[in-house]
């Protein structure tokens, strides 16, 4: 058992620090400015001693503080209203968590005690370094933990969550959080960044949503066709290995084939046939061709900053095939074209095993990588050279530019 604390205890803080105290075993004591806390979910009764002060909270632990105030966002971004055309996003109010950090770092340091400070509260990607670090001192360690929890289903969802999301400056010190959760559950870990764990908390959140966009355009359109959408959608919630999986969850071209693109096509104009409330499959056609567009500009930064002639590697939509049917590699390369920029273009798959592509031999040069073929991760590329990686899986020695797009 591990003496923890706990501020702020709202709905979901009050309910997770008394999850925390009766089923992982902790000794829980909360903190909130409020003089009125939160009722627990679902359960009667309170095993979370509540503390006067920000000094008894930080007393009382044996390292761990978790923060789960609120960062509020302006009620007409609530999802009840209608917004505007011309409306302008806003990001969260950050107040609230910046004076918790503030008060129990500056309540550390004059305690002369070291706690891991855990922050739970949803923000943007940035907000730890812009706000909450410029906050810390030598008494406090900071991890980035957002739960995936909801209303209704808390308990569960904390107790037995999917994974457990931790973002850290400093490898082990997520182990101060993981041993919380040993009596408790085995949930897997993802340890990554304090910026991926901030972008991936939000990430989660949007990801269901283009999941339940998806599931009623589906349903409109089969109001259209005469189809029944819970049919559509039981059939695609089979598709395990693709749909419902880990399948394409890795950044790099866009999608091709033979299906995907012209499918998209001929949905959108389905959609429009039938004056639908969304082009969905529209403004996925419209992204992929922007993404590549991102793509292209990558090129034309390290072309204007080396003046290297630019090779375009790979011309199959995928790797280990020859066809480039749909491929976004040739969008590309169009791309480029339609630009008047000169470029060599190979594929040792769909050329042949001839096709030269990269030699230590050569003069330096732009290389994209625009099908993820086995052989170029690990070819001889000429010294001087910048090689474009956007699926994160070439090596290259040291006299060579490895750049990969939304990768460190």
């Amino acid at each position: 058992m591990s003496a923890v604390s706990w501020m702020g205890l709202g709905k979901l803080g009050s309910t997770c620090a008394w999850a925390l105290g009766t089923y992982g075993g902790h000794d829980v004591v909360g903190y909130d400015i409020s003089p009125e806390v939160a009722s627990v979910e679902n359960n009667p009764g309170d095993v979370v001693k509540r503390a006067s002060t920000v000094k008894d909270l930080i007393t009382h632990t044996d390292d761990v503080v978790y923060v789960a105030v609120q960062t509020p966002h302006r009620s007409e971004f609530g999802g009840e209203t209608l917004m505007n055309d011309d409306y302008v996003p806003q990001d969260f109010e950050y107040g609230y968590l910046i004076n918790a950090v503030r008060t129990l770092a500056n309540t550390a340091r004059e305690l002369s005690k070291n706690i891991t400070i855990v922050v739970v509260s949803t923000v943007l990607p940035g907000t730890m370094d812009k706000h909450i670090r410029p906050l810390l001192n030598v008494h406090t360690k900071l991890v980035y933990h957002p739960f995936f929890i909801a209303m209704g289903t808390v308990i569960d969802d904390f107790t037995s969550p999917e994974f457990v999301l931790l973002g850290v400056d400093t490898p082990g010190d997520e182990q101060a959080v993981l041993s919380l959760y040993e009596g408790m559950h085995s949930s897997p870990a993802s340890v990554v960044s304090v910026a991926s764990a901030e972008l991936t908390k939000v990430a989660y959140n949007t990801f269901i949503t283009m999941k339940i966009v998806f599931a009623n355009t589906m349903a409109e359109m089969a109001e259209h066709t005469g189809a029944d959408v819970d049919e559509v959608t039981a059939s695609l919630a089979m598709g395990s290995q693709r749909i419902i999986s880990s399948a394409y969850m890795t950044a790099g071209m866009g999608d091709g084939g033979a299906c995907h693109p012209r499918d998209n096509i001929a949905m959108s104009a389905l959609a429009l046939k039938h004056d639908m409330s969304v082009d969905l499959m529209g403004y996925l056609i419209a992204a992929r061709q922007s993404h590549a567009g991102w793509q292209a500009a990558t090129i034309f930064k390290w072309h204007s900053l080396t003046g290297l002639d630019i090779t375009i590697l790979g011309k199959a939509y995928k790797p280990g095939v020859d066809s480039t049917a749909g491929s976004p590699a040739l969008l590309l390369a169009d791309l480029l074209a339609n630009e008047n920029v000169r470029y060599a273009h190979s594929d040792y798959v769909v050329d042949g095993n001839n096709a030269s592509f990269a030699t230590s031999s050569f003069k330096p040069r732009i290389f994209f990588i625009a099908t993820k073929h086995e052989k170029y991760a690990s070819a001889e590329y000429p010294a001087g050279s910048v090689v474009i990686d956007p699926f994160g899986y070439v090596s290259v020695p040291e006299d060579v530019t490895l750049v990969t797009p939304g990768r460190k």
